[in-house]
C-alpha cells in the first residue's frame, strides 16, 4: 500500500526538484558558522518551494505517507500485543494527525498497561 504513494512522491519530488532547493529551504552559509544561528528556514523560501503544483502535491503525498506510516506502526504494534489495546481513535487520529494519533496510543496504551498491572495485584 505504500509503495504506490512512495513512487508517486518520488515524482513529484523530481518534477518540483529546483537547483536552489537547499538556498531557499535553509539559508545561509558555512563561511558565516561562526556568527550566530545559520541555516534556519524562512517562511518566503518555503512558500516559494511550495508554490508550484508538483511541489504543493510532493508535500501533500509526503504528509500522508508518515501518517499512513504512523498509523500502521500503531496497528503492527497492538496486534503483536494480542490486540489489548484499544487502537481505533489513535489509528484515526494519526490518519488525520500523524503525531498525535502516536501520542493518543502511547498514552492509552500506558493506561492499559497500568490497570492491567492494577487488576493482576488485586487478584
Amino acid at each position: 500500500f505504500l509503495v504506490p504513494f512512495s513512487i508517486l512522491y518520488g515524482v513529484l519530488f523530481k518534477q518540483s526538484w529546483r537547483p536552489d532547493f537547499f538556498e531557499k529551504l535553509l539559508p545561509g552559509s558555512l563561511d558565516k558558522w561562526d556568527e550566530g544561528v545559520q541555516f534556519v528556514p524562512q517562511l518566503s523560501g518555503v512558500m516559494e518551494l511550495l508554490s508550484g503544483p508538483s511541489s504543493s502535491a510532493s508535500a501533500w503525498v509526503h504528509l500522508l505517507l508518515i501518517n499512513i506510516f504512523v498509523a500502521r506502526q500503531i496497528y503492527l504494534e497492538t496486534y503483536e500485543m494480542t490486540g489489548r489495546v484499544p487502537i481505533k481513535h489513535s489509528i484515526l487520529l494519526s490518519w488525520i494527525f500523524g503525531p498525535l494519533g502516536l501520542l493518543s496510543h502511547m498514552i492509552t496504551k500506558a493506561i492499559t498497561e497500568m490497570r492491567t498491572k492494577n487488576k493482576q495485584s488485586m487478584a
